[in-house]
């Protein structure tokens, strides 16, 4: 993917959403205004999408979860975005905890463990911070409520994430 691929933003419903893309990723982020009214569950790929990211940064089965996700645009110039938590308030983000390889669910702010950018990788998005970690599922041991992690970013398919309502 090059620069002049990356998604365009537009304002949906007070938050800023991906629209359209030229690229593959297109297929797995989230693009109606159905989707950014409801948010989307993060799929892990790794674990045949059995497994989607819950609030408490832990992998659940899909099945089970009620818990998503609404990307809202972080910086537009370089394609980042915060994933706030579909809750009663909406207004905690999907964060990792500064020193610490934990993920946890806090009040939005704009700091540099809160801005993820997405990098289409084949079957999902791997999930960048600006720490330079990625959205990690590989210590879930394949069980439920196992725990997801932010770790250096390596591509595997335990760091690739795919967006479903």
């Amino acid at each position: 993917m090059v620069a002049s691929d990356v998604p365009f933003a537009r304002r949906i419903a007070g938050l800023r959403k991906i629209d359209s893309c030229r690229c593959a990723a297109a297929s797995i982020l989230p693009t109606s205004p159905a989707q950014a009214a409801t948010g989307d569950k993060l799929y892990g790929v790794s674990n045949g999408t059995n497994f989607c990211l819950n609030h408490n940064a832990s992998a659940v089965p899909c099945s089970t979860t009620g818990n998503r996700w609404i990307m809202t645009v972080a910086d537009s110039g370089r394609n980042a975005f915060r994933l706030l938590a579909v809750t009663g308030n909406w207004t905690t983000c999907l964060e990792q905890q500064a020193g610490t390889d934990h993920l946890r669910r806090v009040t939005c702010a704009w700091n540099s463990g809160q801005v993820w950018t997405p990098t289409f990788l084949g079957a999902g998005n791997q999930w960048r911070n600006d720490n330079g970690l990625c959205i990690d599922m590989n210590r879930t041991g394949g069980i439920p409520n196992g725990v997801v992690t932010a770790t250096g970013c390596n591509g595997s398919p335990a760091q690739q994430w795919i967006h479903r309502p």
